[in-house]
């Protein structure tokens, strides 16, 4: 039971963490004569002016400006789309190399439920001791590290610098700044100097903003029209999509291991661990629970971010097929490559 709440509690904590990491680095204004909070827009010369994360949200709204004027046709769908391509594509060497190191412990699995099995009824201070320093010498023998773990939070400030854009970029209109004006109000009521509008760095009253009859700039609002439907449709897509890539990115590893596994007796394979019983309840838990604090985000936000969430989670389940292919491929190599060496391999 301690160990259930226990999972429970840090799953909180890296739900709470990824929430705060999605609404802080930003500041929001007020403005006379308009009821809801404004995000400081996109405007030249006002860098650091918006918060912390200017230095990433600036130079991804020159990217989408480019994309967005001389390739997209000023079409504010296609632009997300073709910046969530190019960016993802940009990152898949880190995912590659998250990859690459989930390969390789499948490639160990064997040699270490061997380990495993050897000392399962061993308790003592040193057989722990011994156990620890051949997990170690199996490691570096197949040149995993554990720093590879947090290689895919580097991704992180580049979906970061994203999602912040797109909250700013229906702020840097001209037409809502003329109809409510160009002063906004911080927190504690004191005005900003007006806002310059003809410095925007995209003036999004130029951009098609339409998908399907959908406002990409709007939120879902209030009223039971096609904006709203199309908005929970949106949100409801990014939920099955979220799921639908994990569930089978597990199915996919499991086989794997089923099948690296597949030489060894089912009475020499160890039992799971507490803690590997304890990783596998968070991960389920955090199966559901993001994509769930997605909806939840899409749904307060303007469309444009639903969107942006269903183009990345598409392209991840194409990544996901692909390296999985390329997977099968470079274990094999590495399999032959430590054939040899297992054959030679001491051990105790």
């Amino acid at each position: 039971m301690k160990n259930e709440l226990k999972n429970y509690v840090l799953v909180g904590i890296i739900v709470l963490v990824v929430a705060l990491g999605m609404g802080c680095g930003t500041s929001t204004y007020t403005i006379e004569g308009y009821d809801e909070a404004i995000f400081f827009p996109i405007v030249k010369g006002m860098y650091g002016e918006g918060g912390s994360l200017d230095w990433l949200v600036y130079p991804m709204a020159w990217l989408m400006y480019f994309i967005a004027f001389f390739v997209a046709n000023k079409n504010f769908a296609l632009t997300i789309l073709i910046a969530t391509v190019l960016i993802r594509s940009i990152a898949w060497p880190i995912y590659g190399k998250t990859n690459d190191m989930t390969v390789k412990m499948q490639l160990l699995a064997p040699e270490q439920a061997k380990i495993q099995a050897r000392y399962a009824n061993k308790t003592d201070k040193e057989s722990q001791q011994r156990m620890s320093m051949e997990m170690m010498q199996l490691y570096k023998k197949y040149k995993v590290s554990f720093a590879g773990c947090l290689m895919p939070f580097i991704q992180m400030p580049i979906f970061l610098a994203f999602y912040e854009t797109l909250r700013r970029i229906p702020y840097s209109s001209v037409n809502f700044f003329n109809t409510y004006g160009n002063v906004l109000l911080d927190k504690k009521g004191n005005s900003m100097p007006p806002i310059d509008t003809s410095k925007f760095i995209i003036n999004v009253d130029e951009l098609n903003t339409n998908l399907l009859g959908i406002d990409l700039m709007s939120k879902a609002g209030s009223e039971w029209n096609w904006q709203r439907w199309g908005v929970y449709i949106i949100a409801a897509l990014v939920a099955i999509t979220q799921i639908g890539t994990q569930l089978l990115s597990q199915h996919r590893t499991n086989k794997q291991k089923k099948e690296m596994t597949s030489d060894i007796p089912e009475y020499r394979k160890p039992a799971q661990s507490d803690q590997q019983k304890q990783t596998e309840t968070m991960m389920k838990v955090m199966l559901y629970t993001m994509p769930v604090m997605m909806v939840i985000f899409i749904i307060g936000s303007p469309a444009a971010l639903g969107w942006y969430w269903l183009v990345g989670n598409l392209y991840t389940a194409i990544q996901s097929l692909i390296s999985y292919k390329l997977s099968a491929k470079k274990m094999e190599k590495l399999r032959e490559k430590y054939s040899n060496e297992n054959k030679h391999y001491n051990w105790g």
